[in-house]
């Protein structure tokens, strides 16, 4: 990352930085549904990510945490690598559940609908399965 703006050496990016780098990624994907690498229809009928969230399972209030970690679409996380920037990003949030005992880490559970929340996002983008498909086609 030497002499480009990002991190000056450190291995995490800051947020202004996350940001630049979820816009580049955003612009690789249209970019890539104008070069006809990425199926056009899967790129314009995306759902709302709330809306895939429910169908995967995903509670609303996990949601608000991905909007607040800057992945506030279903692009955005279909975009994130997997398992590292998912991982890293994703299942290690903390938020809080609304249920006045504050924030804590993610259940099992929450992760397991969360890798499908993935894999479905991926698949609204067009994109090739992740490394989830299996696991949340068995789920």
């Amino acid at each position: 990352w030497a002499g480009t703006g990002f991190g000056a050496g450190a291995g995490v990016p800051s947020p202004a930085e996350r940001e630049q780098l979820e816009r580049l990624c955003q612009a690789c994907l249209e970019a890539s549904v104008q070069e006809g690498l990425v199926a056009h229809e899967a790129s314009t009928s995306q759902r709302p990510l709330a809306e895939v969230a429910e169908s995967c399972g995903v509670a609303p209030e996990v949601v608000r945490a991905l909007a607040q970690a800057h992945l506030p679409s279903v692009a955005a996380l279909a975009a994130l690598s997997a398992p590292g920037n998912f991982e890293t990003g994703v299942l290690r949030l903390w938020f809080d559940p609304g249920d006045f005992g504050g924030e804590r880490a993610l259940l099992e559970e929450e992760k397991a609908s969360l890798k499908k929340l993935y894999e479905a996002c991926r698949a609204e983008a067009g994109l090739p399965t992740g490394p989830y498909a299996k696991a949340s086609a068995a789920g």
